[in-house]
C-alpha cells in the first residue's frame, strides 16, 4: 500500500464488501494505527471492536494488551494478558508483557513472578 491512510481506507472498503472479514479488516485496521501510525488512542478503539467481534481470538487480545500497556495503561493490560493465560498458561509473549505491566505498576513481585514462569519456558528470555 502506498501509506498507512490507504490500507486503512482498503480495510474499510474490504469490509463493506465481505462483512464476514469485519473482525480480521478492523484488527488491521488497529494494528494501521498502533504500529505504523502511532495513534495509540485508535488502535486500542479498533482493537477493541475486533476483540468484541472475535472474542475468542488471542492475538488481538495480545495485541490490545499490548497497546493499552504501551499508553501508560498497565491496569488496562494486566486484565487481559492474565484472561489470555486462562486459556492458554503457556503462552510466553503474553507472560512477558504481564511482567512489564506488573514492573510499570510498580509491582515488582508480580513481574518476577512472571518474569521467573517466562524464563523458565524460554532460558532466553532478557531481564
Amino acid at each position: 500500500f502506498p501509506s498507512h491512510d490507504s490500507a486503512i481506507k482498503y480495510f474499510n472498503i474490504s469490509t463493506e464488501v465481505n462483512p464476514d472479514l469485519n473482525a480480521q479488516n478492523t484488527y488491521q485496521i488497529g494494528l494501521c494505527y498502533g504500529r505504523y501510525k502511532n495513534d495509540l488512542p485508535k488502535a486500542i478503539e479498533y482493537l477493541n471492536k475486533a476483540s468484541a467481534l472475535d472474542p475468542t481470538n488471542l492475538q488481538i487480545k495480545e495485541d490490545l494488551g499490548v497497546a493499552f500497556a504501551m499508553s501508560n495503561q498497565p491496569n488496562n493490560a494486566i486484565p487481559i494478558f492474565r484472561s489470555i493465560l486462562s486459556s492458554q498458561p503457556q503462552y510466553l509473549n503474553v507472560i512477558y508483557n504481564l511482567s512489564l505491566a506488573y514492573r510499570s505498576l510498580g509491582r515488582i513481585d508480580s513481574a518476577e513472578y512472571y518474569l521467573k514462569v517466562a524464563q523458565s519456558l524460554n532460558p532466553q528470555t532478557q531481564q
